[in-house]
């Protein structure tokens, strides 16, 4: 999945703006490139923390990369408004929205 959402975001606008549907016209090329590489960043690092994941500093590492992230969704929810909660955003599509 991170694969094709990264590849998804150098192609097309379309499904980053649905993520931040609140304000899809702040939604540019240069934010979606640098969502996509911090997408496939967080995969070589759960990646890297599946192969070695009794090492306590490697599985802390990734940890906190699932923390920025949370408080990035959330911030944007919450505070700034950009984005709207949707299934798939957190629940894998079990959600509302």
């Amino acid at each position: 999945m991170a694969v094709f959402n990264t590849v998804q975001t150098f192609v097309t606008l379309k499904l980053t703006q649905r993520l931040y549907r609140e304000r899809p016209q702040d939604v540019t090329w240069l934010s979606s490139r640098t969502f996509g590489t911090w997408t496939i960043l967080s995969a070589v690092v759960r990646a890297y923390t599946a192969y070695n994941i009794t090492n306590p500093q490697v599985y802390d590492i990734c940890i906190w990369s699932y923390a920025i992230a949370g408080f990035h969704f959330v911030s944007e929810w919450l505070v700034f408004g950009t984005a709207r909660y949707v299934r798939g955003m957190v629940d894998g599509g079990k959600g509302v929205g």
